[in-house]
């Protein structure tokens, strides 16, 4: 059977048929194939997200120790600076440096700052609460000597009993509520 005009133009739609509808096919495989990486990306995003939020939080944590308690009295005591406490159930301190600088966070303050970093729903998001939170770990600073950093306002200067000028500053890039910290650390005194 000798092939027609009217064959050959019918052979050539199926063909343009079939290139075309392959065309299209191979289209929506690559535009599914983005999506899905697109997805993946996100995915793996999201974990990486979380994971560094955990080390950062973890990383704040763990700084500094709780003052010691003596049970009789109930006073706090800070034994690397020699610094005494009344008995507190309302503030929760804990601190950490040395005979120079003591910085003291308290647990109410630095568990918001936390909640902020750990609800923060992207990398940037979360990198913009980390100096407050990081402030929060020495939201009251106590030094023996008067210092002008720009983050921290001095809050008030006490001679302590063995005659050393305390210096307390309050670090105001902390966002939380730094009253009851400030008025429990006024009652500072030397042992």
């Amino acid at each position: 059977m000798p092939k027609t005009k009217k064959s050959k133009n019918q052979t050539k739609k199926i063909y343009l048929y079939l290139f075309f509808s392959g065309a299209l096919l191979l289209l929506a495989v690559i535009i599914l194939q983005a999506f899905l990486i697109r997805d993946l990306y996100s995915r793996t995003d999201d974990l990486a997200s979380e994971k560094i939020k955990t080390l950062i939080i973890e990383s704040v944590k763990n700084v500094g120790q709780e003052p010691v308690t003596d049970i009789a009295t109930g006073k706090d005591y800070i034994p690397v600076a020699r610094l005494a406490l009344p008995s507190s159930t309302d503030v929760q301190v804990k601190y950490n440096g040395d005979k120079d600088v003591v910085e003291f966070s308290e647990r109410n303050n630095l568990t918001q700052a936390i909640a902020k970093v750990q609800s923060a729903e992207s990398y940037e998001a979360t990198f913009e609460h980390v100096p407050s939170l990081q402030a929060c770990t020495r939201q009251v600073t106590l030094q023996f000597t008067q210092d002008n950093a720009d983050e921290l306002k001095l809050i008030q200067s006490k001679t302590l009993t063995d005659g050393r000028t305390a210096y307390i500053y309050e670090n105001e890039v902390c966002n939380g509520e730094p009253t009851r910290l400030v008025d429990y650390i006024k009652q500072i005194d030397s042992y």
